[in-house]
């Protein structure tokens, strides 16, 4: 933005006053030495006022110790630099012109002012207008912020809640899926553990290394600890990367464990003499334990299963 002549004329006018003051000074000082109000006179007595603060300038180095070349130099320097500022203060213009232009001055510097504290007050409103709408703008963005991340976590609920929706869709379609048996008659011997009779006799291992899946399938623990009975599902893990005969145990589709070494292969020789089709296969789990009583008074969670693996296929 260019600036027009009433923004920039008061410091402009004020370094003018300054600048007039300082002539008249030098003046007044010269002639009140008695050289004379000509210009010739003034020169003599700023150079005479000049010569005098020099000569005291060198005294004060000499007594601070300063060498008397170095000394002597700066009184030199001190000197030429007033004599020039005298002379220039005292040659240029007439005693008549500066007390025109210092009238003239003072008269322009109370409307100067006035208008350059006008600008100066409305480049304050406009840095301050624009202050205030770049906080608006942050507040906008960070509600825009807010809004997004508040959709991204519907947006995740919903999806989970799907997931859990799908989850349950697919245990109730493998539970509708069973195949009606009847017992067996032709005299097989069954391990006690395969035999279905409610007594939860099998337990299930390595369930301590999902404590906390097996936390979220009871919905967290509490002072009394679990004890409840679920479906579950056994799993030919065939493609178990320890053990290729490995049999996982999932409830509410999580793994929460796996059949001891010994037990994971009756099982499969048991599916193989039932003819039973598939990798999944539904049983009943007791989940007990898991309490939490404070002051490390934590108790894990196990899980006994009761397999009802003594029915053929109709």
């Amino acid at each position: 933005m260019v600036e027009t002549p009433s923004q920039s004329s008061y410091p402009r006018l004020r370094l003018q006053f300054r600048v007039v003051r300082f002539q008249q000074l030098v003046r007044w000082i010269c002639d009140s030495l008695r050289f004379g109000e000509s210009i010739g006179g003034r020169l003599c007595a700023a150079l005479a006022i000049s010569t005098f603060l020099s000569i005291i300038l060198c005294g004060v180095f000499l007594f601070l110790g300063i060498p008397l070349g170095l000394a002597f130099r700066f009184s030199i320097g001190m000197l030429s630099m007033l004599t020039l500022l005298s002379a220039i203060a005292i040659v240029l213009h007439s005693d008549h012109h500066l007390l025109v232009k210092r009238a003239t001055i003072e008269e322009q510097l109370p409307a100067a002012r006035m208008a350059w504290e006008a600008e100066r007050a409305r480049l304050r409103a406009e840095c301050e207008q624009r202050r205030q709408e770049q906080i608006a703008q942050k507040k906008a963005e960070r509600e825009r912020e807010r809004e997004e991340e508040q959709k991204r976590k519907q947006e995740q609920e919903r999806e989970h809640e799907q997931k859990r929706e799908q989850e349950r869709e697919a245990a109730s379609r493998r539970e509708s899926q069973l195949p009606v048996a009847e017992p067996l008659t032709d005299g097989d011997s069954l391990p006690r553990w395969l035999q279905g009779n409610g007594s939860f006799n099998l337990e299930v291992v390595g369930e301590s290394q999902y404590q906390r899946e097996l936390e979220r399938v009871c919905g967290g623990r509490t002072s009394r600890g679990e004890n409840s009975v679920v479906n579950a599902w056994l799993i030919l893990e065939d493609d178990n990367p320890y053990d290729a005969k490995a049999v996982a145990v999932f409830i509410k589709g999580v793994k929460v464990g796996h059949l001891s070494r010994d037990h994971a292969r009756d099982f499969r020789v048991r599916v193989r003499k039932e003819r039973l089709q598939g990798n999944e296969f539904p049983c009943q789990a007791n989940i007990r334990g898991g309490w939490d009583r404070g002051h490390d008074d934590k108790g894990f969670y196990g899980v006994w299963l009761d397999v009802a693996l003594y029915m053929r296929s109709r």
